[in-house]
């Protein structure tokens, strides 16, 4: 009668799980079905348009189809695109819209639908994991994406990269969780394997998910030590996360080795913000109180005053939703001193999401007896009352930004794209400004992949010694007046056309390009500049280029040392794992 009951209670719980895994799947692809129901590219007359980095992912989809390589003369001169950018979320593009018959775009937009579902009900697992709670993370997902955070890097940044790593991360958590509760060294190895998936699709991702585990492990050695737990058991856990750490490093070598090996880490982390800067920025979204501006990537004030006193409850009761307390501080410390810390804002405010999300089974568990129902319906109150204003204050914002169309037809960017494509020789090059309106060099190669540009999408994968000279050129244009040795540079490296940005031009008096069209050495493009509204193309003078350029076959790309070490690394550690492994077993 027992294994009966057993049987029927597991049963039970398996359908819950389906059911609330597909309740949340069913949320998400509402929230975001905008991205299926239509068609086209982000919306430039709603204003995402510029500002979308989902250009630069469908970019490397287009680039590879047609210089039929997955090495490019396309940006910088030459740029490999599977060596710097993790290479998972573009080469997941690229496949999906082979299978579409080359339509990239829609190949982009169907991917980031998955991404963003697969987002919400990854952090719904991770919720679910930390409490034991379906309730806790059912509420979780319901508020993740109405953090105002989340809402910018959605609908209006469009980072499908980043989202595609933090969805594998919530998985990783999730099972290193499990793993330092239980010591399945299955769980570990699994937590291990969605790591590697999370450094092969955002690096930003991955530095979140590496303080995050940190704080994981530290929470949970606390804990063990707290219950008595004595250096054998610390050391088991030590050694499982070893032999995951081992596996890790067989999945990912192969492509670590080679994008690290003409920098240094170093490079990866160049971009140094100020703590001032950062604490303006904050403190600006905390003025603006329960809306903050849509391009701020802040946490609205409700819901931070909500979650930071959740987590003091948390706390206080010693729930099984302290963890988060822990990420918490792990993400403040990571924002505080990592360069590109304000993108970490919104997974701040996940935390803070989760933990008021997750007062209810604390609160139950802690009250207990009958009236362990109607506390858990009172700690429900502030998750319902910030999901309730939040869902009609980003509703519209997702139902309208996040629904592509064709208005880039009307945009700058789209008309140069197309005039360069029928324009531009075979061997040469434009320079494309990144600007305060004009976004070319994002847009030109997903109109037309063929395009050369000077600029590209990710400056760390210029390589040294190649793409040095077009990044000295965009400086020289950009900050200095040296107008002869921007002319020189460009006959050098083949620019036969310049687009600059209109507004930039006005608010930069005796600019490089001022000076150059005053002495002859480039002309405004009269054909194409009577289309643009915020852009001027002009034609260098005397401007020399290449007979044409070649795009090295697929074996000449991919034989590279480094290439070849990072192989030979990733097998070596694998070999290591499996034998370290076996020892374990026998």
């Amino acid at each position: 009668m027992e294994r009966w009951r057993v049987l029927r209670t597991l049963q039970r719980s398996g359908l819950l799980d389906t059911a609330a895994g597909l309740l949340v799947g069913l949320y998400a692809s509402l929230l975001f079905r905008g991205l299926v129901a239509g068609s086209g590219l982000p919306s430039f007359e709603h204003g995402v348009f510029r500002d979308a980095n989902i250009a630069f992912y469908i970019s490397y989809a287009t680039m590879i189809d047609a210089w039929g390589s997955l090495c490019v003369p396309t940006w910088f001169g030459f740029f490999d695109t599977v060596r710097f950018y993790p290479p998972l979320g573009n080469m997941l593009i690229y496949l999906l819209g082979a299978v579409l018959d080359g339509d990239y775009v829609r190949a982009a937009m169907l991917a980031y639908m998955v991404v963003l579902v697969a987002f919400v009900s990854g952090f719904y697992t991770l919720i679910y994991t930390l409490t034991g709670s379906r309730l806790a993370g059912l509420l979780a997902a319901l508020l993740l994406p109405l953090v105002h955070g989340y809402a910018s890097t959605i609908a209006l940044y469009w980072e499908y990269n980043r989202l595609l790593g933090e969805a594998f991360m919530f998985h990783a958590l999730a099972r290193l969780h499990a793993f330092m509760e239980r010591g399945d060294r299955r769980l570990a190895l699994s937590a291990a394997a969605y790591m590697a998936l999370v450094l092969l699709s955002n690096l930003v991702a991955f530095i979140e998910a590496l303080a995050l585990a940190l704080a994981t492990v530290m929470y949970w050695a606390r804990r063990h030590l707290a219950e008595g737990a004595g250096p054998e058991e610390l050391l088991y856990l030590a050694q499982r996360l070893a032999l995951a750490s081992l596996f890790f490093l067989g999945l990912t070598l192969w492509w670590l080795a080679p994008a690290i090996a003409p920098y240094g880490l170093g490079h990866y982390l160049r971009i140094k913000t100020p703590l001032g800067f950062k604490a303006r920025v904050v403190a600006l979204a905390l003025q603006s109180g329960a809306l903050p501006p849509l391009w701020s990537p802040a946490v609205q004030l409700p819901l931070l005053v909500a979650g930071a006193v959740a987590l003091i409850i948390h706390l206080l009761l010693r729930s099984r939703g302290s963890v988060l307390a822990y990420y918490a501080a792990a993400l403040a410390v990571l924002i505080a001193v990592y360069g590109q810390g304000l993108r970490l804002l919104p997974s701040l405010g996940a935390v803070l999401a989760a933990a008021v999300a997750s007062l209810p089974p604390a609160v139950a568990e802690r009250v207990g007896g009958r009236y362990r129902w109607v506390a858990a319906a009172a700690a429900m109150i502030p998750a319902m009352l910030l999901a309730g204003f939040y869902l009609g204050a980003y509703l519209g914002v997702y139902s309208t930004l996040l629904r592509p169309d064709y208005s880039f037809m009307g945009s700058d960017e789209y008309r140069v794209a197309v005039w360069l494509r029928d324009n531009l020789p075979e061997g040469c090059k434009a320079y494309l400004m990144h600007g305060p309106r004009f976004r070319g060099g994002m847009w030109v190669n997903v109109f037309a992949p063929r395009v050369e540009q000077v600029l590209g999408g990710y400056v760390e994968g210029a390589l040294p010694g190649v793409g040095d000279e077009y990044l000295r050129l965009d400086y020289i244009i950009k900050e200095t007046g040296d107008w002869y040795t921007a002319y020189q540079l460009m006959k050098k490296l083949g620019v036969v056309y310049l687009v600059v940005d209109r507004a930039w031009m006005e608010s930069h008096w005796g600019s490089v390009v001022e000076r150059l069209e005053k002495r002859g050495l480039i002309e405004p493009v009269d054909e194409v500049n009577k289309q643009l509204g915020y852009s001027m193309v002009y034609r260098v003078v005397n401007a020399t280029c290449t007979d044409g350029s070649r795009a090295p076959g697929l074996f000449e790309c991919l034989a590279l040392p480094s290439r070849i070490v990072g192989a030979g690394l990733s097998a070596a550690s694998m070999l290591l794992f499996a034998r370290w492994l076996r020892r374990l077993e026998d």
